[in-house]
C-alpha cells in the first residue's frame, strides 16, 4: 500500500525520481563542496525564524517596536528566535563568502560552470539586501540612523542616486512608507532572489570538475554535507544564544546618534571614511563594484583555470587590504571617547525603554510612545539631567536636588530630617541661611515618631490611596500645630513657602516644572532653575509622571 502511494506521488510529482537521480550524480567527495548545503540549510532555517517573527509583527511606525518587544518578551523562545534570524545574516556572509574563495582556488568558475558562478558571486551583491531592509524594521533608534546613513550613501551616487534613494525611501526622508516598502523588500524580494540565485549556483554540482567525474553523490558526499550543515546550525544555534539579538530605543528622528554598521558592512564604512566628499563614490560604489566584477568575469578572464593563483592573491590582497581598513576605522572608534559615550547612552536608553515597555503602568501606547520613557526623553531633552540626579543616573555636577524615590516616604522623611544636604536644597539657592531666613531647617529634633507621623501626611497629600488615615490624621495635627502651617498652604495660596495642594501629584509637581519661581512654589530665591513656559500640559504631565513613576516600585522603596 505505502510503495503504491508513493509511486502514485513520483508519477504526479515527480521528486522520488528526482531524488534518486541526485544520489547517482557524480560528485567528488569535498569539504568545499558542502558549503553550498549550508547556505541553503542556514536560508531554510532564516526562512523559518522570519515566519515565525512576521505572525506577530506589524510594519508600522506606530507598532513596529511595540510588537517586536512583545515577541521577545512574552512568545516562547522569542528571543532565540530572534537572535537566531539575526546571526543567520552573519552566517551567511560567512559562507558565501567561503564559497567564493573555494571557488576562486579551485578554479570551480572553468566552463561549464560559468553561469554557475555568475550565481554564486551575485549572491554577494543580493545578501546585503537582507541586513539592510531588515535593520529598519524594529524601528529602534540604531536601525534608523543605520538606514539613514545607507539612504545617504545611495542618494551621493552619481546620476540615478537621488532618485534611487528616493524611490527605496518612498520620499525625502524615513516614514511610514519607507518602513512597508523595506519590509516588503525583507520579506519577499530579497528572499526570492537569494533562492533564485542559490539554485542556479546549485547546477554547478555534477559538472565535470577536474581530472575525474568523482563517484555517486550519495556514498559519502550526502553524509559529510549533511554533517557540515548540522554543524553550522548548531554554531549558529550557539551564537544566538550567545549573542541575542538587540533592541535599542524607539526610533527618534530629532536624536541623532553616530551610527555604525554591522561588521559586516564595516569595510564599506571604512572605504567610504577613506574617501570623503566628492571622491565618497569611490568607496561606496566603484570598488566594491570592481571587485565583483573582476569576480563575475574571471570565466571570461581565465576560462581553463591557469590563472587561479594569480587571482587567488588578488583576492587575498583585497581582503587583507579591507581587513585593515576596518581594523584602523574600529581602532579609531575605539579611541574615540565622545563615540563610546554615544554607544553607551543609546544602549542605556534602549535598556531603560524595554524596561518601562515591560510594565503595566507604562505600555505603549496607541501611537505607539512607552509612557515612562517618553518622560524620561523630554526631562533629558529639557537639560533637567544635567542638574539633578534621577533615574536616568547621576550628573557629574549636579545642582539640585536629587529625585531619586520623589514622593516615597523614605525620600521625604529624609528631607524632613535635613533638606539642607546636598542630595536636597544643599546645592541650591533655597539652602537654609538663618541670617535671611531663606530656606528650611532641619527637623530630625522631632524624633521618629512624629516625623514617621508627618511623613504620612504630606504622603496623602499626592492622593496615595495606601496611607495610613490614623497616622494621617496624627500627622495633620503635627503639620497645624507647629512651624509647618506658617509657611506652607494647604490651599494653594502663596506664603513663605511652596504651598502643599496635592504635594507629590504629577499636577503637583507639572506646576512647579512650569513656574517654579511663582510665589505659590518656591519664589524669587529658586532662581537656579529656570521656567518651562514652551512646554505643553500634556509634556509637562509625562514628565512630572516619569519623575514620581520612573524607577520600579523595587526601587522606589530602596531608592538613596
Amino acid at each position: 500500500m505505502i510503495s503504491r502511494l508513493l509511486e502514485n506521488l513520483d508519477a504526479g510529482t515527480g521528486l522520488a525520481s528526482a531524488w534518486r537521480r541526485s544520489q547517482e550524480r557524480p560528485v567528488r567527495l569535498s569539504f568545499g563542496e558542502a558549503i553550498l548545503p549550508c547556505i541553503a540549510a542556514v536560508f531554510l532555517l532564516m526562512v523559518i525564524t522570519g515566519v515565525a517573527m512576521a505572525f506577530h509583527y506589524a510594519p508600522t511606525t506606530t507598532d513596529a517596536w511595540p510588537s517586536v518587544h512583545r515577541f521577545v518578551n512574552e512568545v516562547p523562545l522569542g528571543t532565540f528566535i530572534r537572535g537566531v534570524h539575526e546571526v543567520g545574516t552573519s552566517v551567511l556572509i560567512v559562507l558565501v563568502g567561503l564559497a567564493v574563495a573555494h571557488g576562486v582556488l579551485t578554479a570551480s568558475y572553468r566552463s561549464p560552470r560559468g553561469a554557475a558562478w555568475l550565481g554564486l558571486v551575485a549572491l554577494l551583491a543580493v545578501l546585503p539586501l537582507f541586513p539592510m531592509t531588515g535593520n529598519l524594521l524594529p524601528w529602534d533608534e540604531t536601525g534608523f540612523w543605520q538606514t539613514q546613513v545607507e539612504a545617504s550613501v545611495i542618494g551621493n551616487m552619481p546620476v540615478f542616486g537621488d532618485v534611487a534613494a528616493r524611490v527605496l525611501l518612498g520620499g525625502a526622508a524615513i516614514t511610514n512608507l519607507t518602513l512597508t516598502r523595506y519590509y516588503a523588500l525583507h520579506v519577499f524580494v530579497a528572499p526570492l532572489l537569494f533562492w533564485l540565485l542559490v539554485r542556479l549556483a546549485w547546477t554547478r554540482r555534477g559538472m565535470p570538475h577536474g581530472d575525474d567525474a568523482g563517484e555517486a553523490y550519495g556514498r559519502r558526499q550526502f553524509w559529510l554535507e549533511l554533517g557540515a550543515a548540522v554543524l553550522v546550525v548548531a554554531v549558529l544555534a550557539g551564537l544566538a544564544r550567545w549573542l541575542p539579538a538587540p533592541l535599542g530605543a524607539p526610533a527618534d528622528p530629532t536624536r541623532g546618534i553616530d551610527a555604525r554598521p554591522e561588521w559586516y558592512f564595516m569595510p564599506l564604512y571604512a572605504l567610504r571614511s577613506a574617501f570623503e566628499g566628492q571622491a565618497e563614490v569611490l568607496g561606496t560604489a566603484a570598488i566594491p563594484g570592481l571587485i565583483i566584477g573582476l569576480l563575475a568575469a574571471m570565466p571570461l578572464l581565465d576560462p581553463k583555470g591557469t590563472r587561479r593563483t594569480l587571482f587567488g592573491g588578488v583576492l587575498v590582497i583585497a581582503v587583507l587590504g579591507l581587513g585593515a581598513l576596518t581594523a584602523l576605522a574600529m581602532k579609531a572608534d575605539h579611541d574615540n571617547s565622545a563615540y563610546q559615550k554615544d554607544v553607551q547612552s543609546v544602549t542605556a536608553r534602549g535598556a531603560l525603554a524595554a524596561t518601562y515597555a515591560s510594565r503595566v503602568d507604562s505600555a505603549p501606547a496607541v501611537d505607539g510612545t512607552i509612557p515612562l520613557y517618553q518622560g524620561a526623553m523630554l526631562f533629558e531633552r529639557e537639560a533637567c539631567s544635567s542638574c539633578h540626579a534621577s533615574a536616568l543616573g547621576t550628573p557629574v555636577a549636579p545642582k539640585g536636588p536629587d529625585l531619586r524615590g520623589f514622593g516615597t516616604r523614605e525620600w521625604v522623611k529624609r528631607f524632613l530630617m535635613d533638606p539642607n544636604v546636598p542630595e536636597h536644597f544643599g546645592l541650591t539657592a533655597l539652602k537654609y541661611d538663618e541670617t535671611t531666613g531663606v530656606g528650611m531647617a532641619p527637623y530630625a529634633s522631632l524624633g521618629e515618631p512624629v516625623l514617621t507621623e508627618l511623613t504620612e501626611f504630606l504622603v496623602s497629600l499626592s492622593g496615595d490611596a495606601t496611607t495610613d488615615a490614623a497616622m494621617v490624621a496624627k500627622g495633620k495635627a503635627h503639620f497645624d500645630g507647629g512651624d509647618c502651617s506658617g509657611c506652607h498652604d494647604l490651599a494653594g495660596g502663596a506664603i513663605t513657602g511652596p504651598h502643599l495642594r496635592g504635594y507629590g501629584s504629577v499636577v503637583w509637581l507639572a506646576a512647579v516644572i512650569a513656574d517654579p519661581n511663582h510665589a505659590a512654589h518656591y519664589g524669587t530665591s529658586a532662581t537656579g532653575m529656570p521656567d518651562y513656559p514652551h512646554l505643553t500640559p500634556s509634556d509637562l504631565r509625562v514628565i512630572a509622571t516619569w519623575i514620581r513613576d520612573g524607577l520600579t516600585p523595587n526601587d522606589r522603596r530602596s531608592a538613596p
